[in-house]
């Protein structure tokens, strides 16, 4: 191909891009974006941390497609949502926030400056300099009627009894840290003088200034009448709000918790048998019945939604037959506070629940015990059981032990509880 040939094509071929480019700026219809900033929440002084905090929107104007809003990156700058920051400013210091709106039209820039003034040290220090102000400052005849004129059209100026409207700006929110449903509330005043205003109750514990409150709720079923009343020299108004749960429950999980016996033990007739080292119920090897004796400290699942509750006695020591002593019985038995020898004829509060003298494990579960756990875990009681054989007549082979023989460790309370 000749120089003039080469030359023919390389045009072309930019003239084409040309064209492609042209028409791809023709197809486009964008906009570019606009923005402003605008606090909607604070400044809220924390005193822990010395700091006031802003909550800053960036509101779009303008902008087709869609802008991506982009914020300033800082330590004390926590982004809330994809249009919201949180920002945080000493006491004293100063902090300008940027936002960046982007698209495929362009890009709009906003800044906004927050002022750490909140809190209990500016108010402190500007009453110093005021003091400073007082004592320092010479005062002429020329001031002296400046300040007589001024406090003149002062007392000119009339009273007016004070109006206070109460709304939440901020919640309901749930916490799952406290498991608390939350409102914010501001107080908007007007009045002259300047009213002070008083709060039926305030969970932030004066956090967030006077003119704003934080109402902490507990349950589903929790309300709360929140009363604000806003008082002068020229009288005063109240205003009220019920706050209710307006928060997505929280769905509840199911717990399980496998409680052993703390205390247990073995009793018989005379002559006199007590043992605490393990639970033992069939003959003796003197041909005395024994009884076995455990309790268990459900103290920890007090306040708890229960689901179940089942008792397991399981992999005992066995000793001989005992198909003579007739089916296995477990009673609930208050023994406590110590196993002795008179608990041997003591009378059961509830039960039996019933067993062949054979069957390995012994388990059951009933709404009866369900109800006895949350009972004695809601009154700080222990639930208490006896375990023996239904016939103590010792009918079997003198000096030989027939019966069954448990540790605590074989003895387990399952409840199920939803948290």
């Amino acid at each position: 191909m000749d120089t003039k040939s080469k030359l023919s094509l390389i045009s072309a071929i930019f003239i084409t891009i040309f064209i492609v480019f042209m028409s791809l700026q023709c197809s486009f219809t964008g906009e570019a974006p606009s923005i402003k900033l605008e606090i909607y929440d604070g400044p809220n002084f924390k005193e822990s941390e010395n700091k006031c905090y802003y909550r800053v929107e960036a509101i779009i104007v303008s902008g087709e497609p869609d802008p991506e809003i982009k914020f300033s990156t800082d330590n004390n700058v926590k982004t809330i949502g994809s249009d919201r920051v949180e920002a945080a400013v000493d006491v004293g210091d100063s902090y300008t926030l940027t936002a960046t709106a982007i698209n495929l039209a362009g890009t709009a820039t906003a800044s906004i400056t927050l002022l750490g003034e909140c809190g209990k040290e500016i108010a402190s220090t500007t009453e110093a300099e005021e003091e400073v102000i007082t004592s320092t400052t010479k005062t002429t005849e020329e001031e002296i009627s400046t300040t007589e004129a001024s406090e003149e059209v002062e007392s000119t100026t009339p009273t007016s009894a004070p109006t206070i409207d109460i709304m939440i700006y901020d919640g309901p929110t749930y916490s799952p840290e406290d498991s608390v449903c939350y409102y914010r509330v501001k107080a908007t005043v007007t009045g002259n003088p300047s009213p002070t205003i008083e709060w039926n109750r305030d969970d932030s514990h004066g956090a967030w200034g006077a003119k704003k409150v934080q109402i902490n709720l507990n349950s589903l079923t929790d309300t709360y009448t929140l009363t604000a009343t806003a008082t002068n020299a020229a009288g005063s108004d109240t205003d009220s709000i019920v706050l209710t749960w307006g928060c997505e429950a929280p769905v509840p999980t199911e717990q399980t918790v496998n409680l052993n016996p703390f205390i247990s033990g073995t009793v018989g007739p005379t002559p006199v048998e007590v043992t605490t080292a393990w639970i033992g119920i069939g003959d003796s090897l003197a041909n005395t019945d024994w009884r076995g004796l455990f309790a268990f400290d459900v103290s920890s699942l007090a306040g708890k939604e229960l689901v179940s509750a089942k008792l397991r006695l399981s992999d005992p020591l066995n000793y001989g037959t005992c198909n003579f002593k007739g089916p296995i019985l477990i009673w609930y038995y208050d023994f406590l506070p110590g196993v002795d020898a008179a608990d041997y004829s003591g009378t059961p509060y509830a039960g039996p629940q019933i067993f062949s003298w054979n069957v390995e494990p012994l388990e059951f579960s009933t709404d009866f015990l369900k109800e006895k756990v949350a009972e004695r875990a809601s009154s700080g009681v222990k639930l208490q059981f006896g375990i023996c054989y239904q016939n103590p007549a010792a009918t079997a082979t003198p000096g030989v032990a027939d019966g069954r023989q448990y540790d605590a460790s074989d003895i387990i309370l399952t409840v199920k509880y939803l948290e």
